[in-house]
């Protein structure tokens, strides 16, 4: 099955396909040994110098044991003591054991992203240990709802994070990882990203297998978003179309009403099978 495809300003699809990396990807992927976590993350933060951005890794362990982890990292000490990478412990960057507030942790980030950008980079590639983040269920919505309210932050900011997770502590994360526009450790069968600041992509495939899980990512859009680009969707089926209108509905009821745009032949011949509202689609 293929993975999804999105504007070609962001990578998009599976975190292991070749392609350049760009100032603002967004990626998420688990490891199941601390081995892969390292490997993962001297991966993604080495593409932080070809890119002229500063790499910062934040991790679910003291900084000095951080540091350790690194040892693969092109020039490591040099790389730290110039500043071109930053280690931080999560205690130090997240309020942990509570709802992120996104607006406060966004500020956070930005902070960050103008201090590299003042110190001669051309901003912020970080790799960031979410696990405990969203170990408590209880917690995983509000940073459903955290990651898209970032997300569209990087459709206009030079900011590229990587979120991982244990899979030994947590399974799996559907929704969360959807809304990623690169996915690991396995091919993607969808996401819902920013395409801009106030507009999101739809890409993919879609059944009704994975309807629960859209439903959850369609709840945690941010207020702002107006569109929802689905020209990369691949296929959707009779109850995930529904599932669509349904939280179309809701945002309208709620006055932050979202349009959609680039419906494809197929997708139209579902909605009108379905007998839904025609006057959420953007003629075009």
């Amino acid at each position: 099955m293929r993975g999804p495809e999105g504007p070609a300003r962001r990578r998009s699809g599976w975190l292991g396909q070749s392609g350049g990396a760009t100032l603002s990807d967004h990626g998420c992927s688990s490891y199941a040994l601390d081995r892969r976590r390292a490997e993962i993350v001297t991966a993604w933060l080495r593409d932080a110098a070809p890119l002229g951005q500063r790499a910062m890794y934040i991790g679910a362990a003291p900084a000095k044991a951080l540091h350790a982890e690194l040892a693969d990292f092109p020039a490591l000490d040099h790389a730290v003591e110039s500043g071109a990478l930053v280690v931080s412990s999560a205690v130090d960057f997240y309020d942990l054991g509570e709802p992120i507030d996104p607006e406060s942790q966004l500020a956070l980030y930005d902070r960050a992203v103008e201090l590299a950008i003042a110190d001669g980079y051309r901003g912020l590639r970080v790799a960031a240990d979410i696990t405990p983040l969203v170990v408590d269920e209880a917690l995983r919505r509000s940073h459903l709802h955290w990651e898209q309210y970032a997300d569209r932050y990087m459709t206009e900011r030079p900011l590229a994070p990587l979120c991982i997770y244990d899979a030994r502590k947590i399974p799996a994360l559907p929704a969360i990882a959807a809304v990623h526009p690169l996915q690991g450790p396995h091919e993607p069968r969808f996401a819902v990203f920013g395409s801009d600041r106030d507009a999101a992509a739809l890409v993919g495939e879609i059944d009704g297998c994975s309807a629960d899980v859209l439903s959850d990512v369609l709840a945690g859009l941010p207020a702002t978003d107006r569109c929802l680009d689905v020209e990369g969707l691949a296929f959707l089926d009779a109850r995930t179309a529904a599932v669509l209108q349904h939280e179309l509905q809701r945002r309208a009821d709620e006055h932050h009403p979202i349009r959609i745009v680039g419906a494809s032949q197929m997708f139209r011949k579902v909605w009108d099978l379905c007998e839904l509202d025609p006057e959420l689609i953007v003629a075009g």
